[in-house]
């Protein structure tokens, strides 16, 4: 029984392992997706956004930029209106902008974002909140001169595009990211929370190990090679 027992766990963290390898290689495959999706222009004139684009493509210039999700009626609605405003600002300095909130969550909450769709203006990394009609009349106004009376939403220090905002930007990834994986880990494996997590401490505990080791011989084999020089000298 002892042995089945122990043949059973082995058989389960080899499970564990290959499911995190293939997670890795599935992360590096998003990363990857994403950044040939970044900047691609879709709808007209609007440039679609990702998590991993927005920082770059929003860094200079004058953008309209809305937050919206593909389940949202309201942004299906104002789906065309939105295109019309990026077609007519073409060649003005201003360019629209949209974003997906519901699939890059963690880029949506560093810009607030209660509800979709959310629009701002970004001026040189200075960001405005939107919050007039959505009419296109309206929208052309606020993106032509409109924002200029408007003083920045955020400060610089919190801005959702300044250095917090992008430091918070990733801490919020990295937890998007670790639940996502935590989730696929649990299906994948069919364990319940409390196996999982024994499971996962254990390989934590393995992978710790296993750097002290390296890192323990590695600064051995230095110091022995400094001991040996120096008595030579």
């Amino acid at each position: 029984p002892v042995y089945e027992e122990r043949s059973a766990m082995g058989g389960a963290m080899r499970r564990l392992l290959i499911l995190l390898a293939l997670l890795h290689v599935a992360s590096s495959s998003r990363a990857k997706f994403e950044a040939e999706e970044a900047g691609k222009v879709f709808e007209g004139e609007v440039v679609e956004l990702t998590a991993s684009s927005i920082d770059e493509q929003l860094a200079t210039g004058t953008w309209l930029l809305m937050f919206y999700a593909p389940w949202c009626g309201h942004c299906r609605r104002m789906e065309p209106v939105y295109e019309e405003v990026a077609t007519e600002l073409k060649g003005t300095g201003v360019r629209a902008a949209r974003l997906d909130g519901s699939k890059y969550q963690a880029t949506a909450m560093r810009f607030g974002v209660a509800g979709y769709p959310s629009m701002f203006l970004v001026h040189e990394k200075e960001v405005r909140k939107y919050t007039n009609s959505r009419q296109k009349e309206y929208l052309m106004a606020y993106a032509s001169e409109g924002w200029k009376k408007q003083e920045p939403s955020y400060s610089p220090l919190f801005s959702p595009l300044g250095t917090l905002g992008v430091m918070l930007g990733y801490f919020f990834d990295s937890l998007e990211q670790m639940q996502l994986q935590y989730d696929h880990v649990r299906e994948w494996s069919g364990f319940g929370h409390p196996v999982l997590l024994v499971c996962l401490s254990l390989f934590t505990v393995l992978l710790g190990s296993v750097f002290g080791v390296v890192l323990s011989t590695m600064t051995s084999l230095i110091f022995s090679g400094k001991a040996k020089t120096t008595k030579k000298d």
